[in-house]
């Protein structure tokens, strides 16, 4: 076990040897992390990103950041964002360090030891009773939604510093929905971690499948639900024509679907990314918004990310999650068409699609048409206006059924283009 191993190794050399060599790899991994900052140009930088808020009629959560270099040492401060909620998404200090300590290890030196000294540069400054640091007894069980939140936020300020090691913002972390209730007698509480849809690198698409940079979880395999819980997954797999385009394109989002089997049973969701999409970089689009959705189809009801009350369910109900689809990186008329026609052939977008927000036009044989590829990119870049174009939200809802939410679109859109913002 690993406590045999341990206390073989402190038997061998010696617990003072043994406490000798954890001090010098503090010490190095402390100067090896100075060392990275000391080569960051000094200076402050800011970004700020939301939570869509809680139940019905969610008023948003802020996350103010405000990232200063100085030296070979980094303040991190949420000064400026909102205060502590009711809901149980309020995220002690503890979790708020460990968030700015992660998101300068992801854009620093990986060969930095993963000890404790590589922190002591790393000051985190969160006025008390807001939402990274709220007041006992504030509710706080679900607090990894805010903390993937603030990694979003803290890379959204990293990324002004380093674009080329920053990716554009993913699903917002993992999905957590719980079904609960009773079935012959016996109680059941059928839950999961879902994740994932990443956002575009600056050199390759974003990944699916895979957990958001805070979280170490994986969506379990259908037929383990099925053989513990009484539901049927009746689908599982990625949307067509989700995830931001861009450049590089940001992951797809996935959908799975729940179909109660019990006589009754109540859901809760903790969700995110609705109004607030991932952003995007370096004029990539963002990403989709997520949604929950009771009984799709025609009579479906559209649940809040967040629902305060448990939602009741009863034999045949389907609970459908569409997680968001990763933003996009860099310009969309810009994507190499032979990655669009690889889209195209793995089904994760339709013809429309391409030639719509890609501009990429297909000869008969399937392959990108070059010339009239050009041609339609040309037309395409002449007619758009400022921002982001959103048509690609369109093709994307539109199948589903549903509308697109309502966004402050200039806020949206605020930081499509990070690497470009100055810092001050």
């Amino acid at each position: 076990s690993a406590g045999q191993a341990f206390e073989a190794l402190v038997g061998k050399y010696g617990s003072q040897v043994f406490r000798d060599f954890i001090d010098e790899m503090h010490a190095k991994s402390e100067e090896m992390m100075r060392e990275e900052i000391r080569a960051l140009p000094d200076g402050t930088y800011r970004f700020t990103d939301y939570v869509d808020g809680l139940g019905e009629q969610p008023e948003e959560i802020r996350l103010e950041l405000a990232i200063v270099i100085d030296g070979d040492g980094i303040t991190i401060d949420w000064t400026g964002s909102s205060d502590e909620v009711k809901g149980a998404i309020n995220c002690p200090i503890p979790f708020t360090k460990a968030a700015g300590y992660l998101a300068v290890k992801c854009v620093t030196d990986a060969d930095i030891p993963n000890f404790e000294g590589f922190t002591y540069p790393i000051r985190t400054i969160a006025p008390e009773g807001c939402i990274v640091n709220p007041r006992p007894p504030a509710a706080c069980a679900a607090r990894a939604l805010m903390g993937w939140r603030m990694l979003d936020t803290l890379f959204g300020a990293l990324g002004q510093i380093l674009p080329d090691r920053v990716p554009a913002a993913g699903e917002g972390g993992v999905t957590f929905p719980v079904i609960a209730g009773r079935m012959n007698g016996e109680a059941f509480v059928c839950t999961e971690t879902l994740a994932g849809s990443g956002g575009a690198f600056p050199w390759r698409d974003g990944e699916h499948g895979i957990p958001n940079p805070g979280g170490n979880g994986t969506n379990q395999p259908v037929e383990m639900i099925e053989a513990q819980f009484p539901v049927r997954m009746t689908r599982y797999g990625l949307v067509q024509n989700s995830g931001g385009p861009g450049k590089y394109r940001g992951a797809p989002a996935f959908v799975r679907e729940y179909e109660l089997l019990a006589p009754e049973a109540g859901l809760i969701m903790r969700s995110d990314r609705r109004r607030h999409l991932p952003y995007g970089v370096d004029g990539g689009a963002p990403g989709t918004p997520c949604y929950n959705i009771l009984n799709p189809g025609d009579g479906q009801v559209v649940l809040p990310v967040m629902p305060m009350e448990q939602v009741p369910m009863k034999a045949g109900d389907v609970f459908c999650h569409i997680s968001a689809g990763g933003a996009g990186n860099g310009d969309a008329l810009e994507r190499d068409p032979a990655l669009v026609a690889e889209d195209l052939l793995l089904e994760l977008i339709t013809p429309e699609y391409a030639r719509e927000v890609y501009g990429v036009v297909l000869a008969e044989d399937g392959s990108p048409d070059m010339a009239a590829t050009e041609a339609r990119r040309v037309k395409l870049r002449a007619t758009r206006g400022p921002g982001v174009d959103t048509t690609y939200l369109r093709h994307y809802l539109a199948p589903l059924n549903l509308t697109a939410p309502v966004i402050d679109g200039e806020r949206l859109f605020s930081c499509a283009a990070l690497s470009k913002l100055a810092a001050e």
